[in-house]
């Protein structure tokens, strides 16, 4: 079970992660990733020991309600 696969940080920059172990349910093409380990700067790889993936619906900001003309009075 390895893995390779790159992340998309901050000002576009990319990672190339290596990963050896399972992987959650919720870990797909464009999901937003936690990983932790050490990075290889002579390889140019992060080798994780630790590989979260998050939920989306769990992670998402809530929206203020808006408010109807009826609570604006």
């Amino acid at each position: 079970m390895d893995y390779q696969f790159t992340i998309h940080g901050a000002k576009d920059h990319l990672v190339n992660v290596s990963y050896h172990g399972v992987v959650p349910d919720t870990f797909k093409d464009g999901s937003d990733v936690v990983v932790e380990g050490v990075y290889n700067p002579d390889m140019k790889v992060f080798h994780a020991t630790t590989l979260l993936a998050k939920c989306p619906t769990k992670y998402e900001s809530q929206q203020p309600a808006k408010k109807t003309a009826q609570q604006m009075k």
